[in-house]
């Protein structure tokens, strides 16, 4: 499934190592807390620096409280996202003369998704 592979951001592990899927409005803040901690100067090569990586951690979990997650729950939505990010560009980029929908939707044949996702999904 496309979601299964190019989305697999949405998923993560909670205690326990049970997955979980992150609702919507969790990813949507740690990228906003993200962004802001890059904004403050808190993202040096790459990485986000130690006052990033506390004040991401502090602010996602005071949005999310009860619940808490770890710093290595952290890293893996991180690496999940950067994993999406580069899988849109390989799907943006990958042939012309596909279609848009709206701007936003890529306009293409089944046969075209089925051979590009299987490209890069395994």
């Amino acid at each position: 499934m496309l979601s299964d592979c190019l989305f697999g951001s949405m998923q993560g592990k909670m205690a326990g190592d049970e997955k979980f899927v992150w609702p919507s409005q969790w990813v949507e803040w740690f990228l906003e807390i993200c962004v802001d901690e890059k904004r403050n100067g808190h993202f040096v090569g790459g990485f986000f620096n130690d006052p990033g990586k506390a004040n991401l951690m502090r602010r996602m979990n005071e949005k999310i409280s009860p619940k808490t997650l770890s710093a290595q729950q952290f890293r893996t939505k991180w690496d999940l996202l950067k994993g999406d990010l580069r899988g849109w560009k390989e799907l943006k980029h990958a042939a012309s003369g596909l279609g848009w929908l709206n701007g936003s939707t890529i306009s293409a044949t089944e046969e075209w998704w089925k051979a590009r996702l299987q490209v890069l999904c395994y």
